[in-house]
């Protein structure tokens, strides 16, 4: 199991626009009953909103239609029209409207980034950025410049345009170097787009201007965490709950960061710090059993499997646990159990390779057979499934089957030295040396080390002699 991390990806807001709304309610019975009522331009932007907020494009269209016709010459709301079909993604329909706004008011840059919003929506990225060139050329001072900046690189940062919204936020960095939102933004953008180390620099910009900010440390945690720089991170994330004792997320990306690293029982007090805090989470439980049961101790490991299905009878992952925990203890009947509950939830080659095992053990081959095909039909790249498959025909001495399963599996996903070596040790059981030899090598080729595949299939090939030969050929 891969331990996922929390990454904080800034503040939430709630805006609490639910209840009933007096200007709504106003507008909404002005239509049931059709006598006109007036509303002035802010309160008709109000009623707008309130359907936008809702995704309810087709009244927000329907008010300021309304709206226009109180209110002709109201420019206002003729841009509020066009955001309106923007939002709706009528974006031919907004750009008619802007075009023609953009002749009653061209000095008016909001005209433009809407523009530019609409073309990137519309992929058409060259135009869009002419529109906010312009809009950002209408600026009069640095400080407006530099507003505008922020705000179009946000507006792509929010598209996932992460490149793109870099050449704004930079553009803000060269004109004011110390503005800690301009760098965390930057961050983040080099976080998003994979370009880690440039990240790393950014933050820790940021820890120049203030070493104590908590979420700082958290965030360079996880990008250490992506580069596989595992002593950073766990530094990264100690500093963090050195600033705050109570900083969570960083307790359980810590227990992941060590779990991960096989170190189970160092992970599991910062499990249980993090449940004691937030105790609905059945990822965590699962987490935390995850460890126990690393550690074997499998009662513990169960209790907290139970413990995610009491939050969540549908956590399919609990299930999956549950039936490691049965299957390592050789409680072949309670896997199968377990596992049919996790495989009728969400139908993984995971969860489908551990049924097949289980119901080999149980003797049940047609149903283990049947596990197996749609595991592979799921992850047809999976080595491990594909050369268990073969074993699972070998012990049933079906040794031509095993053979022919493994060298599908070669075609699928070719180079791959255990396959190579698995189909070389099957072919000398079955006499055929010279196509074995030829295996053998290929494996050899691919990865010397992984040669042990061989031997655990046929030990007796130690002593042959054109197999030692290959092996002090290719040392």
């Amino acid at each position: 199991m891969n331990f996922g991390d929390f990454q904080y990806t800034g503040d939430f807001q709630f805006i609490n626009n639910d209840g009933d709304n007096p200007l709504v309610s106003r507008y909404e019975n002005m239509i049931i009953s059709g006598k006109s009522q007036y509303f002035d331009i802010s309160e008709f932007e109000d009623i707008i909103n309130y359907y936008l907020f809702r995704d309810n494009g087709h009244k927000a269209v329907n008010v300021v239609n309304y709206a226009i016709k109180l209110h002709p010459y109201s420019t206002e709301l003729k841009f509020k029209l066009a955001f309106v079909y923007y939002k709706s993604k009528k974006y031919l329909f907004a750009l008619k409207v802007l075009n023609k706004l953009q002749q009653i008011e061209p000095s008016n840059h909001e005209v433009f980034i809407l523009k530019g919003k609409i073309f990137i929506s519309l992929n058409q990225t060259k135009q869009a950025l002419q529109n906010f060139q312009h809009a950002i050329s209408l600026q009069s001072d640095d400080d407006s410049v530099n507003d505008l900046y922020f705000e179009i690189g946000e507006y792509l940062e929010q598209e996932e345009n992460y490149q793109l919204a870099l050449n704004f936020f930079n553009k803000c960095y060269e004109m004011d170097n110390d503005d800690d939102e301009v760098i965390y933004e930057i961050a983040s953008c080099y976080d998003m787009s994979e370009q880690y180390d440039k990240s790393i620099i950014f933050y820790q910009k940021l820890l120049d201007i203030d070493p104590f900010d908590d979420e700082i440390w958290f965030n360079l945690g996880v990008i250490y965490n992506k580069i596989d720089d595992v002593d950073k991170a766990l530094e990264a994330y100690d500093f963090a709950l050195a600033i705050d004792q109570k900083s969570l997320f960083a307790s359980f990306n810590k227990a992941n960061t060590l779990a991960n690293n096989k170190k189970y029982s160092q992970a599991i007090p910062y499990y249980i710090e993090f449940i004691k805090e937030i105790d609905d989470n059945p990822q965590a439980f699962c987490y935390l059993a995850e460890c126990y049961r690393n550690i074997n101790k499998l009662d513990n490991a169960l209790e907290y499997y139970d413990k995610a299905l009491n939050f969540d009878d549908n956590y399919s992952d609990a299930f999956y646990g549950k039936s490691l925990v049965f299957y390592e203890t050789e409680n072949y009947t309670q896997a199968l159990i377990s596992i049919s509950k996790a495989i009728k939830i969400d139908n993984i080659s995971d969860y489908l390779f551990l049924s097949a095992k289980i119901n080999t053990k149980l003797n049940k081959f047609e149903n283990a057979e049947k596990a197996y095909i749609q595991a592979l039909e799921i992850a047809s790249d999976d080595k491990e499934i594909w050369i268990s498959y073969a074993k699972f025909f070998y012990n049933q001495n079906k040794i031509s089957k095993a053979i022919e399963i493994l060298k599908k599996a070669d075609k699928i996903i070719s180079n791959q030295a255990e396959i190579n070596f698995s189909i070389a040790a099957l072919l000398m059981k079955n006499n055929n040396d010279d196509q074995a030899f030829d295996f053998f090598e290929k494996g050899l080729e691919i990865d010397f080390d992984k040669s042990n595949v061989f031997f655990n299939f046929y030990p007796q090939a130690k002593s042959n002699e054109k197999i030692n030969f290959l092996i002090n050929k290719y040392k």
